[in-house]
């Protein structure tokens, strides 16, 4: 199972159930806030494990011990004085894909700077939770429906 593959059930989950609508300004700007922290955990895991992990076909070394080791038996001796050539990527021909990545919508915060503190006292996104951050999301959730509605 990847790094990502959780989260992508977990939000399937939360749609299903009715507690995430991505219409929702609240719903999405509550989501950015538990779960972005704890994807980017997640991600910086995987990358120290897979990054560290042994190659078989290199002599069980790894990619860290890899890049090491080129960088000792193929040392460039001043990066600044590199003649890099400059290359329009739009002209050359080679743009395969124009849109890459993923496309996240523009949202303003429901909270204002006060109200955001709060919640940030209120609630620690990377806490411990009993169901992968489900039960934060849902605290949050109501906890920033109650601020906005006692504006």
């Amino acid at each position: 199972m990847g790094a990502t593959q959780v989260f992508y059930h977990i939000f399937r989950m939360l749609e299903e159930e009715g507690y995430l609508d991505l219409t929702n300004t609240t719903h999405f700007f509550c989501l950015h806030y538990v779960f972005l922290p704890r994807l980017q955990l997640t991600l910086d895991l995987f990358r120290g494990g897979w990054d560290n992990h042994p190659l078989r076909t290199e002599q069980n070394m790894t990619p860290n011990q890899l890049w090491e080791l080129g960088q000792i038996q193929h040392p460039i001796p001043d990066p600044e004085d590199l003649n890099i050539p400059e290359i329009d990527w739009e002209q050359s021909g080679d743009v395969s894909e124009l849109h890459h990545g993923v496309n996240v919508p523009q949202f303003e915060s429901p909270l204002s700077p006060e109200q955001l503190r709060l919640l940030k006292e209120h609630i620690d996104p990377l806490q411990p939770s009993q169901n992968n951050g489900v039960d934060i999301y849902l605290e949050t959730l109501a906890y920033v429906e109650n601020l906005v509605e006692n504006q």
